[in-house]
This record gives C-alpha cells, sequence and structure tokens, in this order.
C-alpha cells in the first residue's frame, strides 16, 4: 500500500491488481510513480495467491483464478473468482468504512455491474 504523504489529501483510491503469474512487487516502482504524479491518490497493490493453473500446466503461479485455457468457453467457470473478488471486495469496503456517503455510493456504483451478491 502506496499513502499519500499528506494523508489529509488523500481523495481516491486505486486497487491495481497484476497478471498471471506476476505479484504486486512487479507494481510498486510503477505506483511510485504514479503516487509522485498523484499525491492525493492512496495504492492499493495486492498480489493473488499461488495456485495451480491449468492452462500452464498445472504449474502453481500467482493467479486470481484458476485459467483452464482460451477459447470463449473457457471462462463459463472460473475457481478461485469469487475469492479473488470477495479479496477485491474488502480492500474496497475497508477504504470506505466510516467515509462520507457520497464514497460510499461510488464505490457501490464501481462494484455492483458486476452483478455480485453477498
Amino acid at each position: 500500500i502506496i499513502t499519500p504523504q499528506d494523508e489529509s489529501q488523500h481523495s481516491a483510491t486505486v486497487i491495481l491488481c497484476h497478471g498471471l503469474g506476476d505479484t504486486a512487487n512487479g507494481w510498486v516502482e510503477p505506483a511510485q510513480y504514479l503516487a509522485n504524479q498523484l499525491p492525493h491518490v492512496k495504492w492499493i497493490l495486492p498480489t493473488a495467491p499461488i495456485q495451480p493453473v491449468t492452462l500452464n500446466m498445472g504449474m502453481s503461479m500467482p493467479s486470481w483464478y484458476d485459467i483452464v485455457g482460451l477459447d470463449s468457453r473457457s471462462s463459463e467457470f472460473c475457481e478461485g473468482l469469487d475469492e479473488s473478488m470477495e479479496r477485491i471486495l474488502s480492500f474496497v469496503e475497508n477504504e470506505v468504512s466510516g467515509d462520507d456517503s457520497s464514497a460510499t455510493a461510488t464505490a457501490t456504483a464501481c462494484v455492483n455491474p458486476l452483478d455480485y451478491s453477498r
């Protein structure tokens, strides 16, 4: 997590999720650069859990869910996706808890298109 140096200026938060096989460490330098350009933004860089990825011959690596293939039907059921969504949503909830209603409304508007029911 990269927080604004002057936390009283904190007015936005970005949750940046890395790609397959990467970790949050791979994005610290770019996020730090962006934090210097956008000093009011808090940057949250989670790392996906290490798990087997079917597409990569079952090798374990950081992955938000198990990718079984690249064809259009492969994404119908993604083992681990619900858990990753829960984790990301927990970051959103932590950011808006105790915050003003406009922040809560904005976060809710961003999450609702996912059609995710709790």
